[in-house]
C-alpha cells in the first residue's frame, strides 16, 4: 500500500514587498495567502477585477460545476472521495498539504526574506 504513497516537499524563500507583521503562529496567515493566490491562479470561473479591486467569484466553490476537477477544491476544500470507506460520512476531511512556517514571525521590512515549507501529499 505504501508503494503508492507520494509526498513532495518544497522550500519557499520570499521577500516582503511591503512592511508586514507575522504573528507568532504564522501558519494560518501563510495558509490564507496561499489559498488566495492559488485560487486566483486556477479558478476558471473567476470574474475580472478593476484597478484596486479584489477578484470576485461568480460561483461559490461548493456550487461550482468544475469542483470535481478543480485543483483548488481538491487541495483547499477537500471532500472525501466518492468511493471512500473510512471518511464517507464526513463533509470535510484533512487537507493533502502541510505548511510549515519555520521561524516566520515578527516584523518584515521590504526586502527581508522569510521561509516556509510546503508538503504535498498524494495527488496534490
Amino acid at each position: 500500500m505504501l508503494q503508492h504513497f507520494r509526498l513532495a516537499q518544497y522550500r519557499f524563500v520570499l521577500a516582503a514587498l511591503d512592511p508586514i507583521f507575522m504573528p507568532p503562529y504564522a501558519g494560518s496567515t501563510l495558509r490564507g495567502g496561499f489559498g488566495q493566490a492559488f485560487k486566483s491562479l486556477v479558478c476558471v470561473l473567476r470574474k475580472g477585477k478593476g484597478k484596486g479591486e479584489r477578484e470576485t467569484q461568480e460561483t461559490e466553490c461548493k456550487d461550482c460545476t468544475m469542483r470535481t476537477v478543480c485543483p483548488f477544491a481538491y487541495i483547499l476544500e477537500t471532500e472525501p472521495c466518492a468511493d471512500a470507506v473510512q471518511l464517507r460520512t464526513y463533509s470535510d476531511v484533512p487537507r493533502p498539504f502541510v505548511l510549515d512556517p519555520l521561524e516566520t514571525k515578527g516584523n518584515y521590512r521590504p526586502g527581508r526574506e522569510f521561509e516556509f515549507l510546503l508538503s504535498l501529499i498524494g495527488r496534490a
